[in-house]
């Protein structure tokens, strides 16, 4: 007799995927389906050459905290729906002169 008789067959586990809507400073939303543990460079890569911008043009946040390139949705506690904020990255504007 073999030791599986009656057991079902263990499968190996399927990739858990998450549907991640990526919101732009116009409110303009693009989702994406990503797996749990994929690094979130890729969703990041994948909006800026959607939007025709260099790499590294968009900081991306998640809940506040801004994402790295190394974060996945797992590490990060994302859930199906989640929305990811993207900004575009501001260099300089903080001269300013007081009038007196």
């Amino acid at each position: 007799m073999s030791d599986n008789e009656g057991k079902p067959e263990e499968k190996p586990e399927a990739p858990i995927l998450v549907t991640l809507k990526v919101k732009d400073q116009q409110g303009q939303e693009i989702q994406f389906k990503a797996k749990a543990h994929m690094k979130l460079e890729k969703l990041m890569n994948a909006f800026e050459k959607n939007h025709n911008v260099d790499l590294g043009t968009y900081r991306f946040f998640f809940d506040g905290s801004r994402i790295q390139n190394t974060d996945t949705p797992q590490s990060l506690g994302m859930e199906d729906e989640d929305v990811i904020e993207a900004f575009i990255q501001q260099v300089g504007g903080g001269g300013y002169t007081l009038l007196g």
